[in-house]
C-alpha cells in the first residue's frame, strides 16, 4: 500500500540578510523578534516547490538557504 507523504517545512529568514519573504496564500507569515517566519500551510512537495519559486521570483533568482 502507498502512502502519501508530506513535507515538514518551516521557512525562517532573520530580517537584515536582505531576503524578501513573498506574501503567499501558501504560507502564514508572522514576525519575530529578529526575523520573520514563513509556515507553510500545505506541508505537500508541490506547495514547497511552488512557495520556492515564488520566493526566487522576488529574491533575484537566489535559493532560499
Amino acid at each position: 500500500m502507498l502512502k502519501e507523504w508530506s513535507l515538514d517545512a518551516v521557512l525562517i529568514f532573520a530580517n537584515d540578510r536582505g531576503y524578501v519573504l513573498p506574501e503567499d496564500s501558501l504560507v502564514d507569515l508572522r514576525q519575530l523578534p529578529k526575523g520573520t517566519l514563513a509556515v507553510l500551510k500545505n506541508w505537500t512537495l508541490d506547495a514547497a516547490q511552488k512557495y520556492e519559486a515564488a520566493f526566487r521570483a522576488v529574491n533575484n533568482n537566489q535559493p532560499a538557504n
